[in-house]
């Protein structure tokens, strides 16, 4: 009997074994069932994690569509144009030629079309349909269940209405306000929100973002929709008659290869070019500068080409046009005034190109010192003026568009003392044209005159290397 109990009392375990297993299965298909739901009919489940996933899905197809009717649409395709009106209106001159700004290959942009149209057949509503599909692709990866359930969202009543809500759209008053600054942080908060759900064992599967490569053989991808939709809004904008997608299709196919292969012959003669520079400074170093220049030359090679003639033509390159540095004369000049200026001045060239540059360091005694490294603007003055020789005076500096330095507008007192006694990188800081850190070098252009007879004298660009000037406060 006890025998014939534990029997009973095992078999019924096991019933009740198979009964959780087969519950639990039951769950399990359950969950796999909901695994493969579409997040565009979770609607017809309220409740639960299922509305909560389809709020989701809402949310995020509102804010590609808000993105590719602001920041895309009215920011690149609208705001531009109106833009230039403003500074070229109708009637205005070319300052370059003189003529007449609108007119011949420049078309005045139609004022009527430059504006949001909130039109469902129109090719503003299909830019931005296409363009927040990809844009879901980007983040989400086009090969994303949950991209490819949100792209029945994209629709041109769904773009429409997007257009309209950026048109009634407050605008910022200033044109820095309206900058699209946000657009990084957006994209981070919807993968946020992908990546939640993924953790959470949701339906959504996360991806990484992704490029998309541009393939206009594929008719499913959307791309070539969006270049036609693009292309369309920007020939409307001027008054050309739009392309259909076939005519978009042959444009893009003779348009990519032909730039791509010019790109990779300009790339691979320019790798040539850097292979012989290389070449000389490995067997070079014993040579004399005139072999080392004469070698140059007849190395290297100057080529033009047309890919649609074909036409190759290579020659070789001419000799850089020299110029006398400061007082000194290409024809040689008396070895005895040479002499007299000292063993510093004896290194520096008797001419210079274009491609020369005078190198202002510190020297080697400064380096040592407790901020001091750096040299003033004195001392960079009076540098300057021993290197373009004997009786040489410096009028001015200047970096880039900024006076750095004048001899005829630099401040009197104690306030022109200051500015002289200071370290070059400060004075180069307070004017705004030194960031915080990272730069080596500053390129200064030196205006030197004779002092006997005001006759200007040629310098190459003046290159000071920093030591410490970008640790210095303003």
């Amino acid at each position: 009997k006890g025998k014939t109990k534990g029997k009973a009392s095992k078999g019924k375990g096991k019933a009740k074994g198979e009964s959780k297993s087969k519950k639990g299965k039951a769950e399990k298909g359950h969950a796999v069932k909901a695994k493969s739901a579409d997040p565009s009919v979770l609607s017809e489940q309220p409740g639960g994690r299922e509305a909560e996933q389809e709020a989701w899905a809402a949310r995020a197809a509102e804010t590609c569509l808000a993105w590719a009717a602001g920041p895309l649409l009215e920011d690149r395709f609208v705001a531009p144009l109106w833009q230039l009106l403003a500074e070229h209106p109708v009637g205005s001159v070319d300052p370059e030629t003189g003529g007449a700004f609108w007119g011949g290959t420049r078309r005045v942009p139609e004022r009527d079309l430059m504006r949001l149209d909130p039109n469902p057949q129109g090719p503003q509503a299909l830019l931005v349909a296409t363009a927040a599909r990809l844009r879901a692709d980007c983040l989400l990866g086009p090969s994303s269940p949950v991209a490819r359930a949100l792209r029945s969202r994209f629709s041109p009543q769904a773009a429409a209405h997007a257009i309209a809500a950026q048109a009634n759209k407050d605008k910022p008053a200033s044109a820095d306000a309206a900058a699209p600054t946000g657009h990084v942080g957006q994209a981070a908060r919807l993968i946020a929100r992908h990546a939640a759900w993924r953790k959470g064992g949701g339906p959504l599967k996360a991806e990484a973002p992704e490029p998309l490569a541009f393939e206009k053989d594929d008719d499913a991808n959307g791309h070539l929709d969006f270049v036609t939709a693009a292309s369309n809004v920007r020939a409307l904008s001027y008054g050309l008659e739009p392309a259909d997608r076939l005519e978009t299709k042959r444009v893009a196919g003779n348009i990519v290869p032909a730039i791509a292969t010019t790109t990779a012959v300009v790339a691979g003669l320019s790798c040539l070019e850097v292979v012989k520079l290389v070449k000389l400074q490995l067997e070079g170093a014993t040579a004399s500068p005139f072999q080392r220049k004469t070698t140059a030359l007849g190395l290297h090679r100057n080529a033009f080409l047309s890919l649609a003639l074909p036409f190759f033509a290579f020659s070789e390159p001419v000799e850089a046009e020299e110029y006398p540095f400061g007082n000194r004369d290409l024809g040689g000049g008396d070895d005895d005034d040479d002499d007299e200026r000292g063993g510093e001045e004896e290194a520096l060239p008797k001419s210079f190109t274009l491609w020369d540059v005078l190198d202002v360091r510190p020297p080697a005694e400064m380096v040592g010192e407790e901020g001091g490294r750096d040299l003033t603007l004195r001392q960079l003055i009076a540098a300057v003026e021993s290197a373009a020789g004997e009786g040489a005076i410096l009028r001015s500096l200047s970096l880039e568009d900024t006076l750095v330095y004048s001899d005829f507008g630099q401040p009197q007192g104690a306030e022109a003392v200051n500015v002289l006694d200071a370290p070059v990188p400060l004075v180069l800081r307070r004017l705004g044209k030194l960031g915080s850190g990272g730069e080596l070098f500053v390129d200064l252009d030196a205006l030197v005159e004779d002092d006997e007879d005001g006759e200007p004298l040629d310098l190459p660009p003046v290159r000071y290397h920093l030591a410490k000037g970008p640790s210095y406060p303003v």
